[in-house]
């Protein structure tokens, strides 16, 4: 495997917010349309917690799609991931033990299961970290564990 140049970065697609945008403001439209036509006394009740919750996810997702959130950062200091609403974590080179996939089974009762992947980092306290698949996780995981291993060699 090539040497990998740092940094490295890793985003959240633009179609992927822009589908969240999409969603949040979908979920308005429909809230509004109950609310309008209520058809029954919950109706309105149920529109309006849509129209709050459409217009909170919208508006989260576009503000994410804005600062370009998630980010995962691979520099010449360590790690840095970036998420929506949780703030910054940084992990040092030194600090990371190891990095793999962990996979997970959602079972469905008619057609095949879901497959979701997370990277997942042990760190050298013994914690395990899981990182989400901003881009493919076996992308990801393959240019984590090529700079650890860069900045372990240059560290003997």
């Amino acid at each position: 495997m090539a040497d990998v140049q740092l940094p490295v970065v890793f985003r959240m697609g633009g179609s992927k917010m822009a589908l969240a945008v999409a969603l949040g403001v979908a979920l308005v439209v429909v809230g509004v349309a109950m609310i309008q036509k209520a058809p029954s006394a919950i109706a309105p009740v149920v529109g309006g917690a849509l129209c709050v919750a459409g217009a909170g996810f919208s508006i989260l997702s576009a503000i994410a799609w804005k600062r370009g959130l998630p980010t995962l950062e691979l520099n010449d200091a360590g790690i840095v991931y970036s998420r929506n609403l949780q703030g910054v974590m940084r992990w040092r080179w030194d600090e990371i033990d190891s990095v793999d996939i962990e996979t997970t089974n959602v079972p469905r009762e008619m057609v095949r299961d879901i497959e979701l992947k997370a990277v997942a980092m042990r760190l050298t306290n013994g914690k395990t970290v899981r990182l989400t698949a901003i881009a493919d996780a076996d992308h990801m995981r393959d240019a984590i564990a090529h700079a650890l291993a860069g900045k372990r060699t240059e560290r003997v």
